[in-house]
């Protein structure tokens, strides 16, 4: 079965570290929205 992202986005809380920037950065190589939401500054390599 082939799941495709196409026209998708997704909503990532935490999303300035750790798993959630990770979680982010791989949605975001599928070709997939990615908002992301944190309390934190995202980090300068970003």
């Amino acid at each position: 079965m082939k799941l495709t992202y196409r026209g998708k986005s997704a909503i990532v809380t935490g999303a300035c570290g750790g798993m959630g920037l990770e979680v982010s950065k791989n949605l975001s190589k599928n070709n997939i929205v990615v908002l992301m939401i944190d309390l934190k500054k995202p980090p300068k390599n970003f």
